[in-house]
């Protein structure tokens, strides 16, 4: 009994992370798109950051807590990297979160996607860092330190 429970928690965790990944991949096509033609897709872009890919980053976040959804960090990060030009102060939030309470993680998932990917996001890097720093009184070297493979 116990094994069946463990084996359908198991299951669970595994599919959820296998949907998040699914919605974070799902960030290039979208800008795909709004590359192309940017008024006509502008509604759809804002409607799947809001309505998608902040409440996965939600949902990865809680898993990460979990010490689950390691897998999850590469394609989080490269779905944001095509929502760089994105105002979306959330998106920021939910880095610094990430930044704050998984370092470990981040670094981690840094180290497995391209230079282009940290690239485009340096400046959201740049901005969640300074910030914790600030508002944290914090060192800024010691976070940088702590999510060196990123920046």
């Amino acid at each position: 009994m116990l094994i069946s429970l463990f084996l359908v928690c198991a299951v669970h965790a595994a599919s959820s992370e296998s949907a998040l990944i699914r919605t974070f991949d799902k960030a290039k096509s979208t800008y795909a798109k709004f590359s192309k033609n940017t008024m006509k897709y502008r509604a759809e872009v804002e409607d799947y950051n809001e309505n998608e890919f902040e409440p996965a980053v939600e949902s990865m976040i809680g898993l990460l807590s979990d010490k689950k959804c390691g897998k999850c960090m590469p394609s989080y990060l490269k779905g944001l990297s095509y929502l760089e030009g994105s105002a979306s102060e959330v998106l920021t939030d939910q880095l610094k979160r990430i930044i704050s309470k998984h370092p470990e993680v981040l670094s981690a998932g840094c180290g497995k996607v391209d230079a282009v990917t940290r690239k485009k996001l340096s400046v959201r890097f740049s901005d969640a860092i300074t910030f914790l720093s600030q508002n944290n009184k914090v060192e800024r070297g010691g976070i940088e330190k702590s999510v060196i493979g990123c920046i």
